[in-house]
């Protein structure tokens, strides 16, 4: 059964999860649905372990805006301190520098692009993030209406959706190139700003996924083997 993946992964990492699917149909008897399924939620499962939750504040940065101005106002300043006297663009220079914030706090935000926020002490307590571990939880709530789906029939497939605000789950059947009837998980995210705070995620996600079902398929066939033996 092939897979389908729409980001840059490694395509070793997808065939062998397209190795793994067809070999947990043939060692246990799951239909080419109920396989596909499982394999997304090892997907997911990998997903939700690599979202560690954040760290606790926002990156905050000098603001190059405000050091600039300042060695402008020093220099202004120097020169009133040795007695000479200040020209109009001196003055101008020490009052640029005024209500000008020496750091931004960067502030990720859903759907838009990060924000600078001015700040005046580089522990401003705006710089704590507020939705820490948001990237986990939908993961988990993925998992979660993936394992509703994955006790699949063996007849006809119905479509089959679940939809939130930030996430998406859908599995049905799809011709993809020549297969014919081709079953399809497809799972959306819409934390925009995931790659951002986890690059690479999607990438391993794959590469643990397919990982952990073939280590559950080996550890399987190791179980029958002893027990065979001991028989």
């Amino acid at each position: 059964m092939p897979v389908s993946a729409l980001a840059e992964v490694d395509p070793q990492d997808i065939a062998d999860m397209s190795r793994a699917i067809e070999r947990l149909q043939a060692e246990t008897g799951r239909s080419a649905e109920q396989s596909v399924v499982y394999a997304s939620l090892r997907i997911a499962k990998s997903g939700a372990a690599a979202s560690k939750q954040s760290k606790k504040n926002h990156e905050v940065l000098p603001s190059l805006e405000y050091g600039m101005k300042r060695k402008e106002a020093a220099r202004a300043l120097s020169k009133a301190r040795r007695g000479k006297d200040l020209t109009d663009e001196d003055r101008a220079k020490i009052n640029a520098m005024h209500g000008l914030a020496p750091f931004h706090i960067v502030q990720l935000r859903q759907k838009k692009e990060p924000v600078l926020i001015p700040a005046w002490e580089r522990k401003d307590p705006r710089r704590e993030i507020q939705n820490r571990g948001l990237a986990k939880k939908i993961w988990g709530v993925v998992v979660g209406k993936l394992g509703a789906m994955k006790d699949g029939g063996r007849g006809r497939m119905k479509k089959r959706t679940a939809s939130g605000e930030q996430y998406r789950v859908s599995k049905y059947n799809e011709q993809l190139g020549q297969d014919s009837g081709s079953v399809v998980v497809r799972t959306i995210n819409r934390l925009t700003y995931l790659h951002d705070a986890y690059p690479g995620l999607l990438a391993t996600m794959m590469n643990k996924g397919q990982k952990a079902l073939t280590g559950e398929l080996d550890r399987r066939i190791e179980r029958a083997i002893k027990r065979a033996n001991a028989a």
